[in-house]
């Protein structure tokens, strides 16, 4: 049996999926968020909260998406400044999360 396979039961009798997105899914290496690729996520992960599913994000990539809006040079090495750049993406996120899932008639939550 495919390893693969194997889980597959498991994950259709659940009534709650984490689903974890990192970094490198969600931001360009620009550090702009993906929306063609976030867009395709949100309508992959309707579907299964169409099949009664309760879905919880995990997301990464508030640093680099924070690294992009305020324009830094490089990635920050010293933790006020990687604090500073994760509050500024994430919130960037956020909003992108929220408007992807809105039009399609959903309401996000953090």
């Amino acid at each position: 049996m495919y390893k693969s396979l194997k889980y597959r039961q498991p994950i259709a009798d659940a009534r709650r999926i984490v689903i974890k997105i990192g970094s490198r899914v969600l931001v360009q290496k620009t550090g702009k968020p993906d929306l063609k690729r976030m867009s395709s996520l949100v309508n992959e992960i309707i579907e299964v909260i169409n099949q009664k599913k309760e879905i919880i994000i995990v997301t990464s990539g508030a640093i680099a998406t924070g690294i992009e809006a305020l324009k830094m040079k490089r990635r920050p090495e010293t933790l006020p400044e990687l604090q500073m750049a994760a509050a500024v993406g994430q919130c960037r996120l956020m909003a992108t999360y929220d408007k992807l899932f809105s039009q399609k008639g959903f309401i996000v939550a953090q």
